[in-house]
């Protein structure tokens, strides 16, 4: 039996939310998100980097992400190696097991 704090459990509950459908239906009809295949026959809903990288535009101001929702946002977003992601998260994301890559054709060291 699983546990309410196992990953799996909630996953499943997730899984059976309808709210959890009506959001990713609003997702992919706002083309902010993207279905995709997994490899394993299963489909997942990923953020778009555009999306992402927007979103990130406008935390000015506002409570950094800490490592864990850096993970996490990393996991669910489509070609994340597209983020340019902002200077003073450098260690957080090497932190989270993110790897950066340099873009040295534009000068930036964070993607």
């Amino acid at each position: 039996m699983l546990a309410a704090n196992d990953a799996a459990f909630r996953i499943q509950i997730i899984g059976e939310n309808p709210v959890e459908n009506e959001l990713e239906e609003a997702l992919l009809l706002l083309d902010l998100a993207a279905e995709t295949s997994r490899g394993d026959g299963r489909s997942e809903i990923l953020l778009k980097a555009w999306a992402v990288q927007a979103a990130l535009k406008h935390r000015h101001g506002g409570a950094r992400l800490n490592r864990d929702e850096l993970w996490f946002v990393n996991r669910f977003t489509d070609e994340r190696e597209n983020i340019r992601w902002p200077r003073n998260y450098t260690k957080l994301l090497e932190e989270a097991g993110i790897i950066v890559k340099a873009k040295e054709e534009e000068g930036h060291e964070h993607v």
